[in-house]
């Protein structure tokens, strides 16, 4: 007992600075620790503890098993989800120190693996997701034991062996640790130069530890989903993931766009390690071509520069460095933790030759006192840094909590975004729908039920006011979901028109203060109106880069084609016929839409297909009620559409005809209000071309006029206003002092047909 006492005193002992720095890692994260969930991923791994589903995206594909076991594990021991995944990211933070150390002092000696630990310990980028609820920092836990194991496998298959398994085990923590295979395979093969063992039983023996390893986690998830439901939702996982990278959003492989890609890569490692990165990188740059020059000169030792630790550590990060440029959205350091794990070995160990090749101590303590100096510069903006994510409140939390205070679950409707799963977690009283492919259609009927409905994301109505509220938190504090916009339409809305920005567009922008939208090839406009009616659509629009052709369809009927330019233009479509209930105005662009990205040869990086611009949309009724069995459209002789008093109205010229358009033959009775022009006149009415019915109208106030008993045939019907007194312009008569040109004689509102 005395032995293995003493055995156990002389390992802590040997360990002792280890031990010390990983427990003061963990009292500093467990102080900082984070109190909310702070983006969509934290709030899939939360629901997931007591309901998993990677069907479901609790967590999303490929569902993190073994961090979700390890969160389960740790919620045994805490009141609540948050607290219980935000100590398990504390805890592993703290524990990933431990693989990192024994991996610097194997490859290196004692001294760097001291030096790299602190490094790593306070390095922005490692507090940070530290603290928060997210896989990635247990995941860089298992990444560095894994290759610590497999380092050791070099030498012994036990080891070889049990990193194998550690590494299937790893996959389950997050899938993208994949990136360690090739070191796995390096290892396998290496090994047998150290031992007598066929290369064929090395292998099989290391896949198999693998197999059990994945096994391990794969299996429950494929029993709990189903094989090709978990292999379908991987797929599609994947492709988005693929899709939404840097490299795919530039708009691909070039020579230019790997250069900025790794422009971004290299800037998350400054956020990452902040400007003392260049610190690091200018010892290590400068102790390596010190060796080159020592090299050439016969100078060198050669174990600095053993095949087995170069190719190693290369190993780890050629496929580490392939896998991010060309998989990840390089946006957030979390991503790329492995390479600060690494870079902290290797800047720890450039960083100590450095001071050991200064020979005047005086020197060396300066150089010394300079790089503690550095280190502690790094160490400030770490723990300021976790002090403001501490002390900030995350802007979907913000926003579920005004919504909570103000909004009545019962009335209320929640149109998320990416505030989606937060809304869940913070409102489950409230109804909460993803906008993702959500049809628009509803929202009418939301608004029709009197609900108020809430929008995450975009202005989506054109038209009526709305309320709106934004949640900020500076993007250097946590660069995800830094800002949450809501708008909010109440429930008391007029509801005679309701205007929807439908499907096609993107975001809207300011353009010297006026707001526009760009159009994908097609875009759609929901319109509501609570009868049959015409209406006027007026807005400003313009092409991307040439001309286009736009085609305008009503209720997918063809209705108009017009050429657009490449500079705004006003363009105004009267006589829409719009029907009772929800509508869709289509806009088509025959030559398609162009990505500024690609048209540019990557100048302009904006990712996407743009056709139209349009601004200073505006759809007013005009001044024809229709109803249900024939449809009323203005045939000339009229002039531009006029609110009067909120009521829509038009000028005519000396005749102005109706078509009308009837399912069948049949009788109907016209009605409409008028007034004249200056002074009284007669109005004479014609039915496809045979007099039906006169009337004398006041120059002073409307009067209703009522046209009983029109015969329609089926099909188009002419409807003819004749004045026989004629029009006047306003600018001929000079009591008026009006400049007006245009010739009128009556004006008309409210055009009925029952």
């Amino acid at each position: 007992m005395g032995q293995f006492e003493a055995r156990n005193m002389k390992i802590l002992s040997y360990y002792r600075e280890l031990i010390l720095i990983v427990l003061i890692s963990f009292l500093i994260r467990l102080y900082f620790a984070s109190g909310f969930p702070d983006c969509w991923d934290s709030v899939q791994f939360i629901l997931a503890l007591s309901d998993y589903s990677v069907v479901n995206h609790q967590p999303h594909p490929p569902g993190f098993p073994v961090y979700i076991f390890l969160g389960r594990i740790s919620y045994l021991f805490f009141s609540n989800e948050i607290d219980a995944l935000t100590f398990v990211s504390v805890l592993f933070g703290s524990l990933s120190l431990i693989p990192t150390y024994l991996l610097s002092e194997k490859i290196f000696n004692r001294r760097t693996a001291v030096l790299s630990i602190i490094m790593l310990s306070f390095a922005p980028a490692h507090l940070m997701f530290s603290e928060v609820i997210m896989s990635d920092i247990v995941s860089l836990f298992f990444v560095m034991f894994t290759i610590y194991l497999l380092y050791q496998g070099i030498r012994s298959t036990k080891y070889l062996y049990f990193g194998a398994f550690i590494l299937g085990v790893t996959l389950g923590v997050r899938l993208t640790d994949i990136v360690l295979i090739p070191v796995l395979l390096y290892c396998m093969y290496v090994c047998k130069d150290y031992y007598n063992k066929t290369k064929i039983k090395v292998y099989i023996n290391s896949l198999s530890a693998l197999i059990i390893g994945v096994g391990i986690w794969l299996i429950p998830v494929i029993l709990d989903s189903g094989l090709n439901t978990y292999v379908e939702a991987c797929s599609d996982h994947r492709a988005t993931a693929i899709d939404a990278s840097t490299l795919s959003q530039l708009g691909g492989i070039s020579l230019i766009n790997m250069f900025t890609t790794f422009k971004y890569l290299v800037d998350l490692l400054e956020t990452g390690w902040s400007y003392v990165l260049y610190i690091y990188m200018s010892a290590a740059i400068a102790m390596i071509f010190r060796d080159i020059f020592r090299i050439k000169h016969n100078k060198f030792d050669i174990i600095n520069l053993h095949k087995v630790n170069i190719c190693f550590i290369l190993l780890i990060l050629i496929p580490a460095i392939i896998f991010y440029t060309t998989s990840c959205l390089l946006y957030i350091t979390r991503y790329i933790l492995l390479l600060f794990a690494i870079s902290s070995i290797i800047f720890s160990f450039y960083i100590n030759i450095f001071i050991d090749i200064q020979k005047n101590k005086m020197i060396k303590y300066l150089v010394v006192g300079f790089f503690i100096i550095a280190i502690t510069i790094m160490g400030s903006h770490g723990i300021a840094g976790a002090n403001l994510l501490r002390e900030t409140t995350p802007p979907p939390v913000l926003a579920a909590e005004y919504i909570k205070k103000h909004y009545d679950p019962e009335d209320t409707i929640i149109i998320a975004g990416e505030s989606l799963r937060h809304f869940q977690y913070y409102l489950p009283n409230f109804t909460v729908i993803y906008n993702y492919n959500f049809n628009k259609n509803k929202i009418v009927e939301f608004t029709l039920d009197e609900k108020t409905i809430i929008y995450e994301g975009d202005n989506i109505k054109l038209s009526k006011p709305y309320e709106f509220h934004e949640f900020k938190r500076d993007r250097a504090i946590y660069p995800k979901h830094s800002s949450v916009k809501l708008y909010i339409y109440e429930k008391n809305l007029e509801l005679d028109q309701v205007i929807l920005v439908g499907y096609g567009w993107h975001n809207l922008e300011s353009w010297n203060g006026a707001q526009n939208r760009w159009m994908e090839n097609n875009g759609t406009i929901l319109a509501y109106f609570d009868a049959n009616t015409t209406a006027k659509l007026d807005l400003e629009v313009l092409s991307y880069v040439h001309p286009r052709m736009l085609n305008i369809y009503i209720n997918d009927q063809p209705y108009k084609s017009t050429k657009i330019n490449n500079t705004f233009v006003p363009l105004s479509i009267s006589s829409l016929n719009l029907k009772e209930g929800i509508n869709t105005i289509t806009f088509n662009v025959t030559e398609g839409c162009e990505i500024p990205r690609i048209a540019s040869g990557g100048k302009n990086p904006d990712p996407r297909c743009l056709s139209l611009a349009v601004k200073n949309i505006q759809l007013n009724k005009d001044i024809i009620m229709n109803r249900e069995n024939f449809f009323v459209s203005l045939n000339g002789g009229w002039h531009g559409l006029e609110d009067w008093s909120s009521t829509p109205t038009r000028w005519m010229d000396k005749e102005a005809a109706l078509m009308i358009y009837s399912n069948e033959n049949h009788t109907a009775d016209l009605s409409f209000k008028a007034r004249n022009f200056y002074r009284p006149r007669t109005l004479e009415i014609f039915v496809n071309d045979l007099p039906h019915i006169w009337a004398e109208v006041p120059s002073e106030g409307f009067v209703m006029v009522n046209v009983p008993t029109i015969s329609l045939n089926e099909g188009a019907n002419i409807v003819r206003f004749h004045v026989p007194e004629g029009c006047e312009r306003p600018s001929d008569i000079a009591e008026l002092n009006n400049a007006d040109s245009r010739c009128l004689s009556m004006a008309v509102q409210n055009i009925t047909m029952s």
